[in-house]
């Protein structure tokens, strides 16, 4: 049974939402306790690495594409990697030069929520790409619910 974190606690931090686009990458995330997000903000769903910077998620929320079925987990304090970093890794077809890596601390179950609902109000709202990773505050998190 994984550990339950009542999100209200949490209002003021911040969530990071980040689709998985399929079983190998999901199995590396899982295996390497890692979850990444690309520094180019000329590919979709990229971002400036000044903005990732500043970004702290105390929970990273991964959901499948197709499916949006969603693990969370307590993240730490991301960090920078190259594509040579991520070849390393064994990530699956790096793409772009750089990327901000967040590492997976636990598991944990913070309830039942109907993310394709949470992504698709929140691209629509901020007039986003439909997969681009979400970074917001649990505060407008639950907004969105």
């Amino acid at each position: 049974m994984l550990p339950r974190y009542y999100l209200g606690k949490y209002i003021n931090e911040e969530v990071l939402v980040g689709v998985c686009k399929g079983d190998n990458y999901l199995q590396w995330i899982l295996a390497n306790k890692l979850y990444n997000v690309r520094i180019d903000e000329q590919r979709e769903g990229g971002y400036k690495r000044s903005y990732l910077n500043n970004r702290n998620p105390k929970f990273v929320i991964i959901y499948d594409y197709e499916t949006y079925a969603y693990r969370v987990f307590l993240s730490a304090k991301g960090k920078l990697r190259s594509k040579d970093d991520m070849n390393q890794l064994g990530y699956p077809e790096p793409k772009s030069e750089y990327y901000y890596v967040y590492s997976l601390v636990e598991e944990v179950n913070i309830g039942d929520f109907d993310i394709k609902k949470i992504v698709n109000a929140y691209w629509t709202h901020n007039k986003m790409t439909t997969g681009t990773p979400i970074f917001t505050t649990i505060k407008d998190f639950l907004n969105l619910k």
